[in-house]
Order: structure tokens, then C-alpha cells, then sequence
């Protein structure tokens, strides 16, 4: 049986992810395609916080739609 996952799928923590489109933090932008780690999820998926290394070490919160 095949899974189908969609933009509304919730993330399990430790699920590696892809963002779907860049974002920019404190000044620094995190381009579409950068990788990192769920490091936490709020309340069902509500949103998470996602730990990047490149284009630098930081943990961003994010919502679902913003990751793949």
C-alpha cells in the first residue's frame, strides 16, 4: 500500500526536510532546497522547530507548508 504525503502531512521529530521556499533570518537567507532536522513539533504539527547547518547553524520555527 502506498502512502501519499502532502503539504499537511504531520512531521515526525528527527524527520529530515527540504524548505520548500527560502526564508530569511536575522539577515541571513535559507535558500529553497536547504536540508535540516525536526528538532521539535508543536501541538500536532501546528508548527516546528527545524535545525539547519548550512547556510548556518541555527533553529528556525516554521510552519508545515513551508517544508517538504
Amino acid at each position: 500500500m502506498a502512502v501519499t504525503i502532502t503539504a499537511e502531512t504531520p512531521l515526525a521529530e528527527f524527520s529530515a526536510v527540504t524548505l520548500r521556499c527560502a526564508v530569511t533570518w536575522r539577515g541571513m537567507t535559507f535558500p529553497a532546497g536547504a536540508r535540516g532536522v525536526v528538532v521539535h513539533r508543536h501541538h500536532d504539527g501546528e508548527g516546528y522547530e527545524v535545525e539547519f547547518a548550512e547556510p548556518a547553524e541555527a533553529v528556525l520555527s516554521l510552519s508545515r507548508g513551508d517544508l517538504a
